[in-house]
């Protein structure tokens, strides 16, 4: 026992500065409580053996409360971690991850790893930086966020991550791990995909797409469409990336709501996503067709409201010419008749009336 508290204390020693502890040791239902690695809390154990039995069991519990700092959280157990992740439902861890999570997520593991991780969360070793090459990658994050609530819904669920918070860059060295990631992405991935969706318990997932046709699928293991993340990451990403998203989740849609087994079910395989991008051709080709058109219409409205402003100029310039016209003879008209009545012919052409010396 002697050995055992020095060694102990170097462990606590180890612990992140950012989080707190409380160590309870009991000898034979005597205990004592210590949250520091100070000279006065080893004295305190130390004393607290000496006065009990050396040879009777102890009892000793750690207690870490852990705190986030930067967006960093320290995991002590990467292989408890992993199991917590393949017991727990993937709704629930969600949840909890959702209420810690801002942009990014950084885990400072205490044991040797290498580096991984995805787009905002990440894996590092204690002690170490993030390697040059894993900064976060910026997303328009609210803009997804607001374009999946204007086109999808999923009940139970405050969603505040995307798919790209899931999709690994890097994989991990631990099986466990890699499976969850995967999982939470193909997951999330149908959500922003499908019109509506739900989780139904640990293992199973209800979504509905309403394309050409309403499909529902219900009853989907979540472990089933982990095996297609690759694929559901990549319908999503496309269809929220790169403008004329709304159009693309529909055009999704269409072609998802078509292509299913002989279940009925829909199959995400390499051909549905050739149908996507056949069928978005198709829509680029129409809508350049229909730019041509209203780019010729509104050639021809600019030439004919032209054609129709000179005219209109030629016209108003005729009527001016007449009204001037017109006026002129009013005038002269008054003149001469004037003239007649009150000096007679001869004197009214005369240059005294027309103002010649």
């Amino acid at each position: 026992m002697s050995d055992f508290i020095p060694k102990l204390f170097d462990e606590l020693k180890t612990l992140s500065s950012r989080d707190s502890f409380e160590l309870f040791f009991d000898v034979c239902g005597n205990h004592i409580t210590i949250s520091d690695c100070s000279p006065d809390s080893f004295r305190k154990i130390q004393e607290h053996i000496l006065d009990n039995n050396d040879e009777v069991e102890y009892e000793i519990e750690l207690n870490i409360r852990k705190n986030q700092i930067e967006s960093t959280l320290s995991l002590y157990f990467l292989d408890k971690f992993s199991e917590y992740l393949e017991a727990e439902s993937l709704l629930n861890i969600i949840h909890t991850i959702s209420k810690i999570f801002s942009d990014n997520l950084k885990f400072e593991v205490f044991s040797t790893i290498n580096q991984f991780g995805t787009d905002s969360i990440k894996f590092f070793q204690a002690g170490e930086s993030l390697q040059s090459n894993e900064i976060f990658t910026e997303f328009n994050r609210i803009d997804k966020l607001e374009l999946f609530s204007e086109n999808s819904s999923v009940h139970n669920l405050n969603l505040k991550l995307l798919p790209n918070d899931f999709n690994l860059l890097n994989i991990s060295s631990s099986n466990r791990l890699n499976v969850f990631f995967n999982k939470a992405c193909s997951v999330l991935s149908i959500i922003f995909i499908s019109n509506s969706s739900e989780f139904k318990n640990i293992d199973s997932f209800c979504y509905k797409i309403s394309g050409y046709k309403t499909v529902i699928c219900d009853g989907v293991t979540v472990t089933s469409l982990a095996e297609k993340h690759k694929l559901l990451f990549k319908i999503y990403a496309w269809a929220y990336e790169g403008g004329n998203s709304s159009d693309k989740i529909g055009l999704v849609r269409n072609v998802l709501s078509i292509h299913l087994d002989n279940n009925g079910n829909i199959k995400f395989d390499r051909e549905v996503w050739e149908a996507i991008q056949s069928n978005y051709q198709i829509y680029l080709k129409g809508n350049i067709q229909s730019y041509l058109e209203v780019k010729n219409k509104i050639g021809e409205f600019i030439i004919e409201s032209t054609s129709k402003t000179y005219a209109m100029a030629d016209e108003l310039l005729d009527s001016l010419k007449n009204n001037i016209f017109i006026i002129l003879t009013f005038l002269l008209s008054i003149v001469v008749v004037d003239g007649f009545k009150d000096n007679g012919q001869i004197s009214v052409f005369s240059n005294r009336y027309l103002g010649k010396r």
